[in-house]
């Protein structure tokens, strides 16, 4: 808010004036771009994790307030091929479903922030970026039961 008042003066003889208070509520403009605060790109996960499985946490931000500083995280569904999803409030990134290191041995995914997403995505009142993460899948590693047998 910016309040000020006013003072009015004729050029009259007697001089006569007038007092008004102004209040002018300044709104805020989507005038700010979303940014990643994560710095990392490379990730990596054991295959046959299980579903629900944190891999990482992505961090944005946005200097609007309000609504236009509100940030929401979307994953491209042709990148990550249905393997990984992402919290759209949290940005955590999580296994949603089997991976098989014989069948992809990594992904490069691409996570996507968007401001004001919920109001300002379908009427272009949004603005967004894109960062891509390359995820490696590693090899699991079962230790074996060894059977040791003695003869007497």
């Amino acid at each position: 808010w910016l309040n000020f008042t006013v003072r009015a003066r004729d050029s009259g003889f007697p001089q006569r004036s007038s007092l008004a208070d102004v209040h002018v509520q300044i709104l805020d403009e989507n005038d700010n771009q979303p940014y990643f605060i994560t710095e990392f790109q490379n990730l990596s996960i054991y295959e046959n994790q299980p579903v629900g499985t944190q891999i990482a946490v992505i961090e944005a931000n946005d200097a609007d307030s309000g609504d236009y500083g509100k940030v929401t995280f979307l994953i491209d569904r042709l990148s990550s091929q249905g393997k990984f999803t992402i919290d759209a409030e949290t940005g955590v990134l999580s296994v949603a479903d089997k991976i098989d290191r014989e069948k992809k041995s990594s992904y490069m995914i691409v996570v996507e922030i968007w401001d004001n997403y919920q109001f300002g995505a379908s009427s272009g009142e949004s603005r967004n970026a894109f960062k891509q993460f390359y995820i490696k899948i590693l090899e699991s590693i079962f230790i074996q039961p060894v059977f040791v047998f003695f003869f007497l």
